[in-house]
């Protein structure tokens, strides 16, 4: 859903025009762009480095369990400062 509504909510859908340095997208639009476009490359390695940086909890949850889910079968590798992403970790190497 998160995928759907962000596309949904800018002005004029998949049709909406991206400026050339992309400033007419907060950090949060272009954190999910960024997303979407890792998981559309459909690697069998995910590497996210602060994925939820500069996003509201509930897109964050809604992102996190899309992840969940990818990661039975993919590797995901998170660098995080984010609490809340251990509870999605097999194993967390502190450094």
């Amino acid at each position: 859903m998160w995928r759907k509504g962000f596309i949904i909510n800018l002005e004029g859908g998949y049709d909406y025009v991206l400026n050339d340095d992309g400033n007419n997208l907060s950090g949060g639009q272009k954190k999910r762009i960024a997303i979407a476009r890792a998981l559309v490359k459909n690697a069998n390695i995910l590497l996210l480095d602060e994925i939820t940086s500069a996003l509201d909890c509930d897109t964050e949850e809604q992102i996190l369990q899309t992840i969940k889910e990818i990661s039975r079968q993919k590797t995901v590798l998170f660098v995080t400062h984010n609490k809340n992403i251990v509870k999605y970790a097999i194993r967390i190497v502190n450094i």
